[in-house]
């Protein structure tokens, strides 16, 4: 596992040039290993949200069922500005017969506004399926 933390933290850097953001949940489960939540600003009010679900064996289907990005209303206070779910972007969102899927998708904030992501995982095998906890990232300016 930690090797594949190590190969994420990699892909982190690679796609956003510094780590910015940042969530992960290591956590034992018939299901999970862990999941991992990245956000970067890229200029021009340009938003990238990645992610990886690390499963404990091969899955059928393993990703993240849904990703919410919120935005920051007044200091402290949260409100959601659009919610992506897994199933309306597959491709994007999950994998299928693997260990682990590693995403990203990209929106389009007002700069000077903060956003924060939500992650849900979602992983399934002939066992059963199961829902992670949510994991939210820190807050990250639009530039």
């Amino acid at each position: 596992m930690k090797k594949r933390i190590a190969a994420f933290l990699g892909v982190m850097a690679l796609v956003f040039g510094t780590l910015t953001c940042f969530a992960a949940e290591m956590r034992a489960s018939h299901y999970f290993d862990g999941y991992i939540l990245g956000m970067a600003a890229r200029g021009n009010g340009k938003m990238v949200v990645a992610f990886t679900t690390m499963g404990t064996g091969t899955m059928d289907q393993i990703g993240a069922y849904s990703i919410r990005v919120e935005e920051e209303f007044t200091a402290g206070e949260w409100v959601t500005s659009f919610t992506a779910y897994g199933d309306s972007d597959p491709d994007t969102f999950y994998s299928y017969d693997t260990y682990d899927h590693t995403g990203e998708f990209t929106f389009y904030g007002t700069p000077g506004v903060r956003y924060r992501a939500v992650m849900v995982s979602y992983a399934r095998n002939s066992s059963g399926e199961e829902y992670s906890r949510e994991i939210t990232c820190t807050a990250r300016e639009c530039k």
